[in-house]
């Protein structure tokens, strides 16, 4: 198949600030009908230290992906699978080499899956004393997916994939899944003499996730 890909970052700063940022977009199309995958991205990355016993650093990710397979794989109704099975000279249903659906049949079955993802951390470090140090981390995962499969009304009248998507079927979910985690901890570190020193830690960690799912299905479209 076909690949295709662009991308651009910059990079700066100075003696307490420095930054990243970069934006990818790439595209492959697969050697079958009905399959190619698309992704969008971009991260920026800043690390500062506004003061000497205190630094941080915000990092930021944005992804969108575009994922279309065809009926492949170990499907009964596969192109792979109809055309492995095939046999020269055996009188086929739709169309010679293939044991049951042909490629027409099979290329009109759309599956698409869309993703778009943010993830987001922020980091910060104070150090009051050389023996004492404080540090905190909060971060953030969305996740956002869209499934969808689309069979077209048939036009044949020999319904090829049942009679119930014969007028047509449409199935789409949805999934959402956020994650939030907040890290906090204070260490204590002591050197006991040249060869030997010790570090305390004291702290806590919050996790939370938030899933929620809908689905629906339609058979009988108007067109």
């Amino acid at each position: 198949g076909m690949l295709e890909g662009y991308n651009f970052s910059v990079r700066g700063g100075s003696e307490r600030f420095s930054f990243f940022a970069s934006a990818d977009q790439n595209f492959e199309r697969g050697v079958f009908f009905n399959n190619q995958n698309g992704r969008k991205s971009g991260p920026f990355n800043v690390q500062f230290t506004p003061l000497d016993n205190f630094d941080g650093a915000l990092s930021v990710g944005y992804s969108q992906i575009n994922t279309q397979l065809p009926l492949n794989d170990n499907a009964s109704n596969g192109l792979l699978r109809n055309a492995y099975r095939g046999e020269p000279g055996r009188d086929a249903n739709w169309e010679p080499g293939y044991l049951n659906l042909a490629p027409r049949e099979i290329n009109q079955v759309d599956n698409v899956t869309d993703d778009d993802r943010f993830m987001m951390s922020l980091t910060g470090s104070y150090r009051p004393a050389e023996w004492f140090t404080s540090r905190l981390i909060v971060g953030v995962d969305q996740l956002a997916r869209l499934a969808y499969d689309f069979v077209r009304r048939d036009t044949t009248g020999r319904a090829p994939f049942g009679q119930s998507a014969a007028n047509g079927a449409i199935d789409r979910r949805r999934a959402d899944n956020k994650q939030y985690t907040i890290d906090f901890a204070n260490t204590v570190d002591i050197d006991v003499n040249e060869d030997w020193s010790s570090a305390t830690s004291l702290g806590m960690q919050f996790n939370a996730r938030r899933y929620h799912a809908v689905s629906g299905s339609g058979e009988g479209l108007v067109a």
